[in-house]
């Protein structure tokens, strides 16, 4: 996760994204979008900071957990497809309805201490599972945890993972 002094202009990390980007579509089967391409990469115009995306997603699994995963894509896709940057606060509440998760004060939520709290919480429990890839994929429940994917993978990849975990 960008977090704190991580937190940077994509150029910073242009030259690595520049390289691997064709390889995650390749892998994955999404597309990065034009603007992200054309505008985000070209005009170092993405800030890239964790910290409201995370906010964000604790939001929603906390209301709508069934989403939770749905809304994780989408917040992909507004940053990879849409050229969205996540310091764009009011983006989060919108891709939550985008989804049909519709939920009361979204934007008052994003500045609620509690919510930066628990995305900590997340983020330090990413750092003991030894992340350090991007996406990171976590199964959590009662009775087991574990990685399922750290950094692109494909379906395939996650599959097989699972089922190792099961």
């Amino acid at each position: 996760m960008a977090l704190g002094e991580r937190a940077r202009f994509i150029n910073d990390v242009a030259p690595y994204i520049n390289g691997v980007y064709l390889q995650v579509e390749k892998t994955t089967g999404v597309n990065f979008g034009e603007p992200f391409g054309n505008d985000v990469l070209k005009n170092n115009s993405m800030f890239m900071d964790s910290t409201y995306p995370a906010i964000a997603l604790c939001i929603v699994k906390e209301n709508t957990p069934n989403q939770s995963m749905q809304y994780a894509s989408e917040l992909l896709k507004a940053f990879n497809r849409d050229g969205k940057s996540s310091n764009q606060i009011e983006i989060y509440g919108q891709y939550a309805l985008k989804i049909g998760s519709e939920i009361a004060g979204f934007d008052d939520k994003m500045s609620d201490k509690k919510y930066l709290d628990k995305a900590k919480e997340d983020a330090k429990y990413s750092a003991s599972e030894s992340a350090n890839g991007f996406p990171l994929l976590i199964i959590r429940n009662e009775n087991k945890k574990g990685v399922l994917s750290n950094g692109c993978v494909s379906l395939e990849q996650i599959d097989a993972q699972l089922s190792q975990l099961l």
